[in-house]
């Protein structure tokens, strides 16, 4: 195994998942990126590493026991040690509640679920063997205006991290599950959103790098003060 530490995105995006890798890369950290659609990512990746940053860029599909633990043990053993893992799965599709089909919500559901459920179980079963590292699960409470079927899926996750806690943490894993509450500042809002330069210039939308500062700042705690939870929101939420 290679001494050198890995932080893995799954489910990295050019927002939130973009900002996490650009947090991490200057901390010494390789950087690893995931998408059910590899071929999305490569952009970042190589930007980084033009950068000068460790990057590797990976499709999988995270609901595949055999891909997930392929991927895992290919990082462990060609890169090197997991020490944080950024859980960001989730189909962020708008379905209005009365009209949803019971295979949209299934798909939603199944997608957050059951991916959060076994990359959670696998990169803690890794993690195990060291006592140490950091599991971190992007989440939500309430979302906006055709997102029910998003944030139920997404509550699962609250229950998994506390869970997980219960079973691994006396190994010294720290796993948190990071609430955000509210639009992220993305390409896609400001191109969609007809209230976009309002909520902009009104502060109400999350600015994805200081999102990846509060991930830096959960994996950076002393395991005397670790926090199960962190909820972040706009000031008006």
């Amino acid at each position: 195994m290679i001494n050198k530490k890995v932080a893995l995105v799954i489910g990295a995006e050019i927002a939130l998942g973009e900002a996490i890798t650009k947090a991490f890369a200057p901390r010494g950290f390789a950087v690893c990126m995931t998408r059910r659609n590899g071929e999305k990512i490569t952009g970042l990746a190589r930007g980084l590493r033009e950068s000068g940053y460790e990057s590797y860029g990976f499709g999988i599909d995270q609901w595949e026991e055999a891909e997930v633990q392929s991927l895992i043990n290919k990082i462990e053993r060609d890169i090197g040690v997991l020490e944080l893992v950024v859980i960001n799965i989730g189909a962020n599709i708008p379905v209005e509640t009365l009209s949803a089909s019971c295979r949209n919500f299934q798909n939603i559901l199944e997608l957050a679920r059951f991916s959060g459920a076994l990359v959670g179980k696998e990169v803690a079963r890794c993690m195990s063997k060291r006592n140490k590292g950091t599991i971190i699960f992007t989440s939500t409470t309430v979302g906006i205006q055709e997102e029910a079927m998003y944030t139920a899926s997404k509550n699962v996750l609250r229950s998994l991290a506390q869970s997980i806690t219960k079973d691994v943490g006396a190994k010294s894993l720290h796993i948190a599950h990071a609430v955000i509450d509210g639009a992220v500042d993305t390409e896609w809002m400001q191109e969609h959103h007809p209230d976009y330069t309002e909520l902009k210039a009104a502060g109400e939308l999350v600015a994805p790098e200081y999102l990846a500062g509060c991930y830096v700042a959960l994996h950076e705690q002393l395991p005397s003060c670790w926090a199960l939870e962190l909820d972040i929101r706009p000031r008006r939420n």
